[in-house]
């Protein structure tokens, strides 16, 4: 995806609500040690003062104070006044071309079905989409006669790393794949969804999987292994590729990866880094090959059209968002819940 910062003045005028003021909406953009803008309402700020026609219309969040300082945010980086909507229905009722549901998790079915029925024209959603079974069916029947486009924030589809990596598995550069194995550790204690929360797998495996479907396509057939502490699911993919990725709750430490094995190369990537490790011969072994030492790349940081918020809200506003977002977002879900 090119991505030209500088012609964003021709645009069409777009307004743009959003609910759930909270983390992930615009809080984050106060973490001294992430990227920015790392944010939905960071991103969409960052757009306007860059020139696009983007005008903030309404925010919405059950806690009025939470929806105030996200107000404040908008209007010290922008100069707009947004708008706080009194109900859910206010958001709605006066339909705006981008939707964001950045709202908690138990509300994403709710917003998402209103939407689509309400045809908002585009929808940026939070992930988990649901974290039921039925939700989730529901869903995938209205997403077949949707009038919507629906971006789902996974932000590693639209992070140049994983693009470029995507680009050369699929022009053969390390030769076929012949199996991926992910790895999520975290502190948390529940895997599946509770009365509390959505659980590790719906939070953070979801980005797991969802790294592995936009390398290999999407899950054509899966099974679980579910310990007290641990799960271990096994995918195959719609491109012939097979793998594992498993979760471990109760950990001292938090670790995204995703290792690659194909014929030519060991590649490792994850949150902050990369490494890759070529085949050659063996300095052990006649007329064997070994994999070299790896070369460990850690992240730059990232500028602005490199930036995934950036670059996702970029397809929102054209429209190049691709319509298996949605429907592999569900699918993932499903998957992730299985036992």
């Amino acid at each position: 995806m090119k991505i030209n910062l500088d012609n964003l003045a021709g645009m069409r005028d777009l307004d743009i609500s959003l609910v759930g003021t909270g983390r992930i909406a615009w809080e984050l953009e106060k973490d001294p040690l992430r990227y920015k803008p790392a944010t939905h309402i960071g991103g969409v700020n960052y757009l306007i003062r860059k020139g696009a026609r983007l005008h903030w219309k309404m925010l919405y969040d059950p806690q009025l104070a939470k929806a105030q300082a996200a107000a404040e945010f908008i209007r010290s980086g922008t100069k707009q006044i947004v708008e706080i909507a009194q109900s859910p229905e206010d958001v709605l009722r006066n339909r705006p071309d981008i939707l964001v549901v950045a709202s908690t998790t138990d509300s994403h079915y709710n917003w998402l079905t209103k939407a689509i029925q309400a045809q908002v024209p585009v929808i940026v959603a939070e992930k988990p989409v649901a974290t039921i079974h039925e939700e989730l069916e529901t869903l995938a029947r209205l997403d077949k006669n949707s009038a919507s486009s629906i971006i789902v924030n996974y932000e590693r589809r639209f992070h140049p790393k994983y693009s470029e990596l995507r680009k050369q598995i699929w022009k053969g550069e390390f030769g076929q794949v012949l199996y991926y194995r992910g790895l999520f550790s975290s502190t948390g204690k529940n895997l599946f969804p509770d009365n509390h929360s959505e659980g590790i797998l719906l939070r953070d495996s979801t980005h797991l999987l969802d790294l592995a479907m936009f390398l290999f396509g999407p899950v054509t057939g899966s099974e679980t292994q579910y310990a007290e502490k641990n799960v271990l699911s096994r995918f195959i993919h719609e491109s012939g590729i097979s793998g594992n990725i498993t979760t471990i709750s109760h950990s001292t430490f938090f670790h995204f990866e995703l290792e690659i094995i194909t014929e030519k190369a060991r590649i490792r990537t994850g949150n902050g880094f990369y490494s890759i490790e070529k085949t050659g011969p063996s300095n052990l072994y006649k007329n064997f090959f070994s994999l070299s030492a790896p070369r460990y790349v850690t992240d730059k940081a990232l500028k602005p059209k490199k930036n995934p918020f950036i670059r996702m809200y970029l397809r929102a506003i054209n429209g190049t968002a691709s319509p298996e977002l949605f429907s592999q977002a569900i699918q993932n879900a499903v998957l992730l819940l299985k036992k």
